[in-house]
């Protein structure tokens, strides 16, 4: 009999409800991020909010942010962004890959640790993601400048987005119940 390990221990509720949160903060701010905004084409560098809700639940909850998890986060990303399909998956993994390297410095440290290997993962995350659209030939509307710009405007507001994510998940945590 083939036993589905993961789907059992994601059944739990100490698994379940964050998994779900991640999964509804992802959605959220994946549409948000995909809104056009009538502010000097501001659509066009919007921070990348899937990216920093990506890397905080890999942190946060790793057990529940493997790669294919990440990996189908890419392809909805690309659905969203009309950019080429696998690319944010393959970006994504790469992401997860530096974090895993990476947690054991992150977590034992403060907040301000956790924020800089954000910067040092999303700058990474971006240089990346050039190299490859300069192979695809395909910019999908975003310029070298406004690039550099959304990596700017990703880096300032992951503290917000850390803030109101944990306080969110701390509520989730405080009211599930572990038997």
């Amino acid at each position: 009999m083939i036993r589905f390990a993961f789907i059992s221990r994601l059944l739990r509720a100490d698994q379940f409800f964050p998994w779900l949160y991640f999964i509804m903060m992802l959605l959220i701010f994946g549409v948000f991020q995909v809104t056009p905004w009538p502010v000097a084409d501001l659509n066009r560098v919007f921070p990348d909010l899937m990216l920093a809700v990506t890397f905080i639940w890999a942190v946060l909850r790793p057990e529940l942010c493997g790669y294919i998890t990440v990996f189908i986060i890419g392809l909805w990303a690309d659905l969203l962004l009309g950019s080429p399909i696998g690319m944010h998956a393959v970006l994504n993994m790469c992401l997860l890959l530096a974090i895993k390297y990476l947690r054991p410095v992150i977590v034992v440290r403060g907040f301000g640790v956790i924020w800089a290997c954000f910067a040092a993962s999303a700058t990474g995350y971006f240089i990346v993601k050039q190299i490859l659209l300069l192979f695809t030939h395909d910019f999908y509307g975003m310029s070298f400048g406004k690039s550099i710009v959304q990596l700017l405007l990703t880096i300032i507001v992951f503290a917000p987005i850390f803030g109101l994510i944990m306080a969110g998940y701390r509520f989730i945590m405080a009211r599930t119940v572990i038997h």
